[in-house]
């Protein structure tokens, strides 16, 4: 039986092929100088990721509390168990409060503003959130309570406390922003200003949120000095205080 290629005149198709044509199409060599580039950036790439892997990527560490405490988080928070992997291009907390600026979706949330009038003349605004579509006639009173306190000069309209915001929403939460006398627009009618040592205007606050929803559980999430007054108030109410739980960021 003869080869498939029998008969073919490879000649035939050499002629037809410029073999010549095809030397501008070289791709030319790195020189020294580029291998160089290349290997050191090849180090500076290993050296970054065994430093990310070794130092960066950990377990949180639990602080606080008894061991009975401790189990407890545990088990209601078992990502505290495991490792935590940062973004690796950027996981340093500087760099991620910079490229937040410029990285972040801006979601949209809708509020329901309510003022409050303080007892030594202040004012300050309540920033209800509402569910998607605004129709507010779907919470009910049994619906759990969240309760933001944003950072220093923080408020409402800062898109970190949207996404809070956002992030209660799914969780089934109905998120209510504290601004602070001063901030989200409300006018100061009073000399005094607000410190993280001075939780006055939060039971104030707690006092009216009681008044419209007496059964109705609260819960804190504190970023930085909301953090900071959050856990000034379970500190010095202790068992009185009307906050089932407190989650306090940056503080």
């Amino acid at each position: 039986m003869g080869s498939l290629w029998d008969g073919v005149s490879f000649d035939f198709l050499t002629s037809r092929l410029n073999w010549g044509s095809f030397d501008s199409y070289r791709l030319p060599l790195p020189s020294l100088d580029g291998y160089r580039a290349l290997a050191t950036l090849g180090l500076l790439l290993a050296l970054y990721l065994g430093y990310y892997l070794l130092f960066v990527v950990s377990k949180p560490r639990v602080v606080g509390g008894g061991t009975e405490f401790r189990n407890l988080v545990l088990t209601h928070c078992p990502s505290l168990s495991r490792p935590y992997w940062p973004t690796p291009w950027a996981f340093n907390v500087h760099m991620c409060t910079v490229l937040r600026v410029f990285l972040q979706r801006r979601p949209a949330v809708n509020y329901k503003r309510e003022l409050l009038a303080l007892s030594d003349g202040g004012e300050l605004a309540l920033d209800w959130a509402e569910p998607e579509g605004g129709r507010a006639g779907e919470w009910s009173h049994n619906t759990p309570i969240m309760l933001l306190i944003a950072g220093v000069t923080g408020c409402s309209t800062d898109n970190y406390v949207k996404h809070l915001v956002c992030d209660g929403l799914s969780q089934g939460y109905r998120p209510v922003v504290f601004n602070q006398r001063g901030s989200a627009g409300v006018v100061f009618k009073t000399p005094r200003t607000y410190c993280f040592a001075n939780i006055d205007d939060l039971q104030e606050v707690m006092t009216r949120i009681r008044s419209h929803y007496p059964s109705t559980p609260v819960v804190g999430v504190g970023v930085s000095l909301g953090g900071a007054i959050l856990t000034q108030y379970l500190h010095r109410l202790g068992n009185n205080c009307d906050i089932k739980a407190v989650l306090s960021i940056s503080a």
